[in-house]
This record gives C-alpha cells, structure tokens and sequence, in this order.
C-alpha cells in the first residue's frame, strides 16, 4: 500500500539526463506518489470507504534563463517526456528571469542533510475499514456519554505519499510520509462543532480526547453569554494557533506596509516567531524542502522586530514549498509558530480580575460593514479574579488581528500546533491587553 521512493527518483532521473542531452540550461522533476484511503459516516448510514491513487510529475525547464513549468500525471510510459518536451516549449513564451542567482538550486545553496524528519516510523501505513470503524465508535462514545450530542458525519483515514525531487545541478532527494486524521461534526439540534486531530501514526490519535472535547463545547454553548468587549484575554494555545495561521503570509514574508523589512516592528516585544520544517514528526515538516533542499529553520521575529522574510533576495533555500506537483515551488511557511515564553496558563489567568479565556476561534465576521473592525468568534469562559467562571460564545470585536498581536504582554509555555490551510501554525497561550477589544462604544 505504501508508496515507495525509489521508481519515482528514477523517473526524475531520467526527466533530468534527457534535457540535459537535448541541451537545456537547467532542469528539474518533482515527483509526487500520493495514496488516501478514509471511512466516513453520517448518522444513520452505512459507512462508506474511499480510496485514492495520484502518481504525477512537474517539470522546470531553464534556458537562457526563462524557465518553463509544466506537469503530467504518470499514467503511461511518455507521460514524463510529455511534461518535459512542454515544459520546454513554454519557454520561449517565458521571460528571463531576473536577478543573479541560478533559477535552479545547487547542493551548496543549503547546509544540512535531508533526514527522515520523523515522518516514517513501523505501522504508519495501518490502516483497516475494521480499525477505522473502531476509532470513529471510539469517538462517538465519548461525544454522546453526556447526552446531549450526536456525532452527525465523520471521518478517518490515512493519507501516504512518496516524493522524489531531482535537477541538473546536482540536487536530489527523496522521502516519505503518512498522516492519519480523524474528523467529525457533532451537534444537538442547536449549535455544532468539530472534533479532530491528525498524527503521523495511529498510535498518537486519541479519538476519546477529541470527542469528549466537542461534547463539551456543546455542553457550554447551552449556558453560554456573548463575551464582553473592553477586557483583557488570555486566548488558549489552540486559540493562538488559529490567528497565527491567519497571519502566516505576512509574518513570514511581510506584506505592503513594510512588515517584511528587518527591524520593522511586526509584533509586541512580547513575541517572537520562527518557521521550521524540521521538528521531527510535526504535520508540515519534510526532510526536503519543494526543490529538494534539506529544510531549515528560520527565526522570523525576535521580540516584535522582523529579523527576516522566507522570500526576502538573498536569504538562501531551504524554504521552497509547493502544494502539489502541479504547483511551482515558492517560498513559504511550515511549521510556523510563536516561540514559548515560561508561564503557565493559570499564571497567565491571574492577570484577570475581569476578563475572557478564549478556548476557540472560528471565522471572521464583519463586525460593521462601515468599520474596519473585526469579529471573533469565541467559545471559552469568563475569568473572575483569576479563575475560569461561566462560558461565554459569540463575537469579540477587535480592531484588528494585527492589533490582537501588538497588544499581547504575555507568553505562555504550552506550545500547541493547529493545521490550516497550508500551514500548520502554533502558538501558547498569549495574554492580551483589553485594548485590543473595544467595548459596544468603542471603548474599552
């Protein structure tokens, strides 16, 4: 079941010497194997499996430095040099590349040595209709104990892949990875929510945990009042991640107002963020990185200032990313998190005379259409004195997540990790001051 690296080196291999024959500046093949196997179910259904194969291959082509792109699926033996004889054609409708550095990397362009970023590990590629039907059963036990939640749809399953890059400069790599995840929306007839959680191994989901989790939110949604603007707020690690994951772009390659330029104030001194593909078994670590380079770590913001952006001239590689082997690689970001402080949560709380722990972030509303404000919306609970009181959902009106940033005074040291889309973003709890969240007058 498991796709496996060597075929697909090969394959760049050949891609490679055959443009270098034919007399091209530069050439370079991704190839990505990618195999997803899931159950789901929705309440009162038969479960359904679904399996799914992709084995496709993106081709670079350089010469006189415009570079040409194109991919093909690998479903036949001309596929490849079908990607390859197109890639090459585009570019003579391509413009020279800009700059003195190489459009292609070489193996000195990055120091280290690709690894195996502890992505493959003994019994990754487990997976069985029999055991998933236990995870999910396993879940829905501990979403509906309480009684007052049904899970209504859910899924898990495992996703393998296998990739190989190579180019004519002497850059070659390859790895392999599994991801197993668990999803599902549980509601009482009123409010909804999720559970979820993703791991590189079976061993490391705990299906309970998570459905306990959302029976819980649907617990407190009942008994929930709108949270109040004007105080202060400790938002919880999974919380955090969420608003650094909206922010990934800028923090890490600066935006137009100048965010990317280092020593541009980004953040409160209180912050400090670093990218890093390499932590071992993380949801966004590889060993190399989208054109074959081993992947790095890079110290973003240092207490507020910007130190560097992924996509700055000069920073070096090591960084490349792509979404797939359609895409071109580009800079960006991870593993992308705010660096732990050393308080705990309950010493973050004990700031609060009167304020707000927020336990969760959904998506971002339009407080007013003639204000630039924002609203969050929040599950957590009231803090009085210090300690967690009544629960609290709804929108908190902020001016914006920047603002949010530049209001933070505390960090906490319980770093957690949330996956979104296209990257997967940690943060601790942070403590932030009451300014941030303007009051119904816009006070706080």
């Amino acid at each position: 079941m498991m796709p496996e690296t060597a075929p697909l080196i090969e394959a760049a291999d050949a891609v490679v010497e055959h443009g270098t024959a034919v007399g091209a500046d530069g050439v370079e093949a991704y190839v990505c194997d990618e195999h997803t196997l899931s159950l789901a179910q929705r309440r009162g259904a038969d479960p359904s499996v679904s399996e799914s194969r992709t084995r496709g291959m993106g081709v670079r082509v350089v010469r006189d430095r415009a570079v040409g792109f194109a991919y093909a699926t690998l479903s036949g033996p001309s596929a490849a040099a079908q990607a390859f004889d197109r890639a090459d054609a585009a570019c003579g409708a391509a413009e020279a590349a800009s700059g003195t550095a190489p459009v292609l990397p070489a193996p000195e362009d990055a120091s280290g040595t690709v690894g195996d970023a502890g992505l493959w590990e003994p019994g990754v590629q487990e997976w069985s209709a029999a055991a998933a039907r236990e995870r999910l059963a396993e879940l829905a036990a501990a979403a509906e104990a309480p009684g007052e939640a049904t899970v209504l749809r859910c899924q898990y399953g495992v996703e393998l892949k296998a990739v190989a890059v190579a180019n004519s400069r002497g850059v070659r790599a390859a790895y392999r990875s599994g991801l197993h995840f668990l999803w599902a929306e549980v509601g009482d007839g009123s409010t909804s929510t999720t559970a979820s959680c993703w791991s590189r191994t079976p061993r490391y989901l705990r299906a309970d945990a998570a459905g306990a989790d959302a029976a819980t939110r649907i617990a407190l949604d009942a008994d929930a009042s709108p949270p109040p603007g004007g105080v202060p707020v400790v938002f919880a690690p999974a919380a955090a991640a969420r608003i650094i994951g909206r922010l990934a772009g800028p923090l890490s390659a600066g935006d137009a107002r100048g965010r990317g330029r280092p020593g541009a104030r980004v953040t409160a001194p209180a912050i400090s963020v670093a990218d890093d593909a390499t932590i071992p078994g993380a949801l966004a670590s590889a060993p190399a990185d989208g054109e074959g380079l081993p992947a790095r770590r890079a110290e973003l913001v240092e207490h507020g200032l910007r130190a560097r952006s992924l996509d700055a001239p000069g920073v070096g590689r090591g960084h490349a990313r792509r979404s797939g082997y359609r895409a071109v690689p580009r800079p960006g970001p991870s593993n992308l998190f705010v660096r732990p402080g050393r308080a705990t949560l309950p010493e973050l709380l004990a700031h609060l005379h009167d304020g707000v722990l927020v336990t969760e972030v959904g998506g971002l509303l339009a407080a007013d259409p003639r204000s630039p404000r924002i609203a969050l919306t929040v599950r957590g609970r009231r803090v009085i004195g210090g300690a967690p009181a009544h629960p609290v959902a709804g929108p908190l009106t902020s001016g914006s997540l920047w603002k949010v940033l530049h209001n933070v005074r505390a960090v906490g040291a319980d770093l957690e990790f949330w996956p979104g889309a296209g990257v997967n973003a940690g943060s601790p709890s942070l403590l932030v001051e009451g300014a941030a969240f303007p009051g119904k007058e816009g006070k706080p």
